[in-house]
């Protein structure tokens, strides 16, 4: 127990280590001690044996899960006031084993959404687009947003 950060995918105990690597590129999406899920999943395609049977593994591992706390899902629901303006993400931490099994390790609710970098910033905001896109809202690409005033700022 003396690593702390030996099997943790968390970023906010990892950026702390003196062997994190941070991306110095949001376009290069699979380099450094953070990845995005288009990265890992070219990872995978080179080097896993069967990245489509690996994928379906972890989706039946979020279903089921889902499934497994649907009681507790159902009773939050019953106590929140505005059902209707109300939704929940969750994080999943899944270990992917030498046999390229799927481990549940835990499920986050209200996960950090916090940037500090732009790979950061490119992946979360993504995931808040298509989640508020999910229940009914609209929005923009803030990444593009952000581009574009940064581009603006430079010549003022």
């Amino acid at each position: 127990m003396s690593n702390r950060f030996m099997h943790l995918t968390n970023y906010s105990v990892n950026k702390e280590s003196t062997s994190f690597v941070r991306s110095q590129n949001p376009d290069a999406e699979d380099c450094g001690s953070q990845w995005s899920f288009s990265g890992l999943l070219r990872y995978l395609n080179k080097n896993c044996k069967d990245t489509p049977t690996l994928i379906s593994n972890i989706e039946d591992l979020v279903i089921k899960t889902i499934i497994s706390a649907e009681e507790t899902i159902t009773t939050s629901c019953r106590y929140t006031p505005h059902k209707i303006n109300c939704f929940e993400l969750y994080g999943f931490d899944v270990l992917i084993d030498e046999n390229q099994s799927p481990w549940l390790l835990e499920v986050n609710t209200s996960p950090s959404v916090t940037c500090d970098d732009f790979l950061n910033l490119k992946i979360k905001s993504n995931l808040t687009a298509d989640m508020l896109s999910l229940v009914g809202v609209k929005c923009k690409n803030p990444v593009e947003k952000k581009e574009k005033l940064t581009i603006a700022n430079a010549y003022n």
